[in-house]
């Protein structure tokens, strides 16, 4: 958990000590499509877990599922996933 929270800290990321979880940001299309697979769509208040979060120094800017510290959709990143 140090290192989640070095990250928030780094690119000034909210951090929820209470429920556990970070707020980071995706980015969007206007039909809720992700940056790298255009047939894969998201929906808002919708659970998405990803199999591993990508905590590699030397991976930039990486948790998972695309996670970022900019984009223009927030969303929120439980610790325990």
């Amino acid at each position: 958990m140090l290192e989640v929270k070095r990250y928030c800290k780094k690119y000034n990321l909210e951090f929820d000590y209470k429920n556990r979880c970070f707020y980071a940001y995706r980015k969007h299309d206007s039909l809720g499509r992700g940056m790298y697979r255009k047939t894969i769509f998201y929906k808002k208040n919708t659970y998405y877990k990803d199999w591993h979060l990508d905590m590699r120094k030397d991976e930039k800017n990486s948790f998972g599922l695309g996670i970022f510290p900019k984009g223009n959709t927030k969303v929120k990143v439980l610790i325990k996933d």
